[in-house]
């Protein structure tokens, strides 16, 4: 089973999956690129491009993928930019979302756990 780590290809989520993976830990990055980049992806680490907002490309990914766990850095966090364009961040942070949680809660995927930008984490130990 695998973690997976939405925005993993980012500043933060890039040394989120060095740490897992140092710690022996299987993981997915999945990244649609538009702030984060691919160099920075652990060669270790199997890598997605997608969007959080296409619920097919998600539904293959957790049709692919056995995921136990997720962290999610896939929002967008520029305060400037939100106060000045909010249904961007609106559509991205929180439809985004919602979206990875309906694929990753379809039947089959029942024991994956969602963890959200820097708020808290879990992942069931092995």
């Amino acid at each position: 089973m695998a973690i997976l780590v939405l925005g993993g290809a980012g500043y933060i989520g890039s040394h989120t999956v060095r740490e897992l993976i140092d710690a022996g830990r299987d993981v997915v990055v999945a990244d649609n690129l538009l702030t984060g980049f691919r160099a920075s992806v652990h060669p270790k680490a199997k890598f997605y491009e997608l969007d959080i907002r296409n619920q097919a490309a998600l539904d293959t990914l957790f049709q692919t993928e056995k995921i136990e766990g997720v962290i999610h850095f896939a929002a967008s966090s520029q305060v400037g930019e939100s106060m000045s364009d909010p249904l961007k961040y609106y559509n991205n942070n929180l439809y985004g979302t919602r979206i990875q949680m309906i694929s990753s809660g379809k039947k089959g995927n029942k024991n994956t756990r969602h963890k959200k930008t820097s708020l808290f984490l879990f992942i069931r130990p092995k």
